[in-house]
């Protein structure tokens, strides 16, 4: 199989590299994952892996990963819906 002008798989792995930098390996792989389901958002990731988070985010859904909630993120989703119900309008 042919994918564009790279030859076999490893010429991809090697493309991958060359335009991003770095290769993502089965660690950062693992570290994504274990990030992103234990909340954490893309930019949290992104500052722990050194890498940008538009990266980030296309490799989580490359992968079918689900987007991290920060802490943070979700005690203020709480609080905003916690409001509505206060105010009638859930």
């Amino acid at each position: 199989m042919r994918l564009n002008n790279w030859s076999s798989i490893d010429d991809v792995v090697l493309r991958e590299a060359h335009l991003n930098g770095r290769p993502w390996t089965p660690d950062h792989t693992a570290t994504l994952t274990r990030m992103a389901g234990s909340g954490a958002s893309d930019l949290e990731i992104a500052r722990h892996m050194d890498r940008g988070v538009k990266l980030i985010g296309r490799k989580r859904r490359d992968l079918g990963i689900e987007r991290g909630v920060s802490p943070a993120l979700a005690a203020m989703l709480a609080r905003m819906s916690g409001r509505k119900r206060r105010l009638g309008r859930v």
